[in-house]
């Protein structure tokens, strides 16, 4: 799959999908609610693309979200979380990024499965009242061969008084 997709409703993911095969291929998604979820026995590749969260209030959101038994490797690409949200990305699965560009207020990736990173840019912006993280493993692995890691979080918090 390629081309363009732009979804404003966030009752739905842009992409979902829970078994089967999955290839996106220069891929660029704007949504409201999750660019691509992944939940199951998928297998999925993504080559480069643009996927981009658009601000909502009230609702969870994730560049990617995988979960179940899903086996995902993703190659390149520029993954941009929305301000004020939870992760770029959340893997309850298998997950392999090799070289991609993603930056989140709320936290970049975070791991409760088995996560390898090959290079790449990650980038935290947060200036929350909760906690940040570049990279959150919870459970499971995280390995790491290289990358950038930039934390640009203010270290203030905003209680909303005056």
């Amino acid at each position: 799959m390629n081309g363009t997709i732009n979804n404003t409703n966030v009752e739905y993911s842009a992409i979902e999908i829970t078994s089967g095969e999955l290839n996106l291929n220069n891929v660029n998604i704007s949504s409201a609610r999750h660019a691509v979820r992944i939940d199951g026995a998928v297998i999925a590749e993504v080559n480069g693309g643009e996927y981009t969260l658009i601000p909502s209030n009230g609702v969870t959101q994730h560049a990617f979200n995988i979960s179940g038994n899903a086996n995902v490797t993703i190659n390149g690409g520029k993954f941009v979380g929305a301000a004020d949200q939870t992760y770029g990305i959340i893997n309850d699965g298998t997950l392999t990024i090799n070289d991609i560009e993603i930056s989140a207020d709320h936290g970049v990736v975070s791991n409760s499965g088995t996560l390898k990173i090959n290079g790449g840019k990650f980038t935290q912006n947060g200036n929350l009242v909760q906690t940040s993280s570049l990279i959150y493993t919870t459970a499971g692995t995280a390995t790491i061969n290289g990358g950038e890691f930039i934390f640009n979080k203010e270290g203030k918090l905003d209680s909303g008084l005056p």
